[in-house]
């Protein structure tokens, strides 16, 4: 146990969601990572009652991930917003080269699927990095505190999160197939998330943020366009 870390904190991990088997080589591992951290700020930041149970299997399954996850809540400075999601900065923070293809498998990784052959990282501000799933990024910002703009359908009420599904059916039906490279996706523009918003009686951003909470989908600002990767079933059910 680290030497900063009361019995009480310790305690407190391990109390985390009722139903987790803390005892799994997995779940020690994910608690020897919260217990290194330094400061009772950063331990309160990660223990707060904004995790459910879908959000600590997440951090459970890849617990060498999730450490590093966690010690960039103290580096926020180091990370931004982009796309919708969080970008992270390979070196400036607990993140490398070698963690990239696990962070890919794991589906922590988001990689660009409206680019053929998009590699795993990207560059900003002359930063090379990588970017967080929405899942990932949203849980980022709810234990950082963070107001970055990402869609978080687990803080949801659950009425609102019917409507989400009901969003997101609208877009799916008035959306046109689009092949880009050898990604089949379902393409709607700007314009379109407008006028289906007032026939929803919903803003666009609500739709917007139905389609990206619950689907892989990304805003391509410069040509005004949601793109959203098609399901097999939905591909084969389209005309032509």
């Amino acid at each position: 146990m680290n030497k900063n870390t009361s019995i009480k904190t310790a305690r407190m991990i391990t109390e985390i969601g009722a139903d987790t088997d803390w005892n799994t080589k997995a779940g020690k591992q994910l608690v020897e990572a919260v217990l290194a951290l330094k400061t009772a700020d950063e331990t309160k930041r990660f223990l707060r009652d904004l995790l459910t149970p879908a959000e600590i299997a997440l951090l459970n399954a890849q617990p060498v991930l999730a450490g590093k996850f966690v010690a960039c809540l103290d580096r926020v400075e180091e990370l931004r917003p982009v796309a919708d999601r969080v970008f992270v900065p390979l070196y400036k923070t607990p993140f490398d080269d070698d963690d990239l293809q696990l962070l890919f498998d794991s589906d922590w990784l988001w990689r660009d699927f409206t680019q053929e052959g998009a590699p795993l990282t990207r560059r900003v501000n002359r930063r090379r990095g990588f970017l967080l799933t929405i899942p990932l990024s949203a849980l980022f910002c709810q234990l950082g505190e963070l107001d970055w703009g990402i869609p978080d359908i687990g803080s949801l009420p659950e009425a609102k999160i019917a409507r989400y599904h009901g969003y997101l059916a609208a877009v799916l039906e008035k959306a046109r197939p689009e092949t880009l490279g050898d990604v089949d996706t379902l393409a709607i523009s700007e314009s379109q998330v407008e006028a289906l918003a007032r026939q929803l009686k919903a803003s666009p951003e609500d739709v917007e943020a139905a389609v990206l909470s619950l689907r892989d989908a990304v805003r391509i600002p410069v040509r005004k366009t949601l793109y959203i990767r098609a399901r097999p079933e939905e591909v084969a059910s389209r005309p032509g």
